[in-house]
């Protein structure tokens, strides 16, 4: 039993210590990309419904953007492994073993996780900052970890063609330098 957990242990660390795990700056812009993304989307469905219903349309409207939202960042992202900003970014979420979490750990993550971190003054997004896994307080409670993508050619590395190569020409093999005899001409003198 001893064994078998131990080599759990060993192959999730293996997977955890191979990736690199994307900063503060970067997951700042994906959200900022992810962030216009939805408010422009909640902006066209808020502008239709004022034209149609007028003034009840704030409320249904709320409504919308929070059922938007929730679908964008919980059920998009497990269902494509990346928001579109995170993609721009080439990053992602990655569970401790380094799969794509769940929809209720995007959930846990997304919704209730950023929620607390940005209730505690923005303490829990800054936290990545200084963190050695650079993980936000809402990583720490879903458990998860934001990494780089590896680029497709890393992952898989693809096999090398064999290009015709034209043989290689023997170096024609110097012959000694022989004296040849030469006729010598001697200059005549004039008469």
């Amino acid at each position: 039993m001893y064994n078998i957990y131990n080599n759990l242990i060993e192959e999730v660390l293996s997977n955890i210590m191979n990736q690199r795990y994307a900063g503060f700056w970067i997951r700042f812009v994906a959200v900022l990309i992810d962030g216009i993304l939805i408010g422009l989307i909640n902006w066209v469905i808020g502008l239709l419904l004022q034209n149609t219903l007028g003034d009840a349309a704030a409320n249904i409207a709320l409504v919308i953007s929070i059922g938007l939202s929730i679908g964008y960042y919980v059920v998009y992202q497990e269902k494509q492994g990346q928001t579109i900003g995170k993609k721009a970014m080439k990053i992602k979420v990655v569970t401790y073993d380094g799969k794509t979490p769940t929809m209720f750990t995007f959930f846990l993550r997304e919704i209730i996780g950023k929620m607390i971190s940005a209730v505690i003054l923005l303490l829990g997004y800054l936290m990545v900052i200084w963190d050695k896994k650079k993980q936000g307080l809402h990583d720490k409670i879903a458990n998860t970890y934001v990494v780089y993508v590896e680029p497709a050619a890393a992952q898989q590395a693809a096999p090398i063609q064999q290009q015709a190569v034209p043989p290689v020409q023997q170096p024609i093999e110097k012959q000694p330098m022989v004296p040849t005899p030469q006729t010598v001409v001697e200059p005549q003198q004039p008469v």
